[in-house]
């Protein structure tokens, strides 16, 4: 199975530019048989073996992905692994706005016990919000609502 089948399998949207170059979600370009790949978002370019076009597709979509999470405590997440970057969007009390916090710093093995913990919302306040390596940050909800209205 090659990249372009797999990542169908995967849900997500490949198109062809051509014969021998495709785009995914919009955002990743690559060709078939070089590698040569293309992030319009971020203006990366590179080339990697075929059969790495699927991982590096999703490492570079899922900066985009919010994963939803069933908790008491939290919503969702995404990470941005290229700038260490960890949002989490947090249950908000009946009648006001969501609210989201952006963690840096935090590095990708914490991130994948983050997403393997039996609770999250457990593993967040004993491992992620206490660590002052991670700097934090409340997103103020103008900047939530501008993401929304570009998407």
């Amino acid at each position: 199975m090659g990249p372009i089948d797999i990542l169908r399998k995967r849900g997500y949207k490949v198109e062809a530019l051509s014969e021998s170059y495709y785009r995914v979600n919009g955002r990743i370009e690559f060709s078939v048989p070089h590698g040569k790949w293309f992030d319009r978002k971020t203006g990366d370019r590179g080339q990697k073996p075929l059969d790495q076009i699927p991982f590096l597709v999703a490492a570079r979509l899922k900066e985009d992905e919010v994963i939803e999470i069933e908790s008491n405590l939290l919503v969702g997440y995404s990470y941005d692994s290229v700038r260490k970057i960890l949002r989490i969007e947090f249950r908000k009390p009946e009648g006001k706005a969501r609210f989201v916090g952006e963690y840096k710093n935090v590095p990708e093995d914490e991130v994948d016990a983050f997403i393997n913990a039996k609770s999250k919302g457990s593993f967040f306040l004993k491992h992620i919000k206490p660590n002052a390596a991670y700097t934090y940050r409340r997103i103020p909800q103008e900047e939530l609502d501008a993401e929304t209205t570009d998407r």
